[in-house]
């Protein structure tokens, strides 16, 4: 078994993939994904999401159709879903800026 464990964050995305082996867990890979504090907090969630695609991509396999899955996707909105600023993520990427714009106005209301 597999288990990939994402420290969420906006500046910097951590993240750790380990095996289950007769012997105990095993490190399979770690890293982290960066953006840069200078772009705005929808292009540095689009950096975020794009680096995990392009992780499981290009060194698990996960084709296309799986990461637009259920597998995938509920990885992501569990991982994103844990502070608000991940909410907002979750609405981006699923919703496009409509999305964006529903959640923030549900979150800040004008005085």
């Amino acid at each position: 078994m597999l288990v990939l464990g994402i420290d969420p964050g906006t500046a910097i995305t951590g993240y750790g993939l380990v095996r289950e082996t007769e012997e105990g867990l095993v490190l399979v890979d770690c890293g982290v994904i960066t953006t840069s504090p200078d772009q705005p907090l929808p292009a540095r969630l689009q950096v975020i999401y794009r680096g995990m695609s392009e992780i499981a991509r290009e060194r698990y396999g996960m084709a296309e159709a799986d990461l637009a899955g259920r597998p995938f996707n509920t990885l992501r909105n569990y991982v994103f879903s844990q502070t608000s600023i991940m909410r907002l993520y979750e609405a981006y990427a699923l919703r496009g800026k409509a999305g964006l714009a529903a959640i923030t106005e549900e979150l800040v209301k004008p005085a």
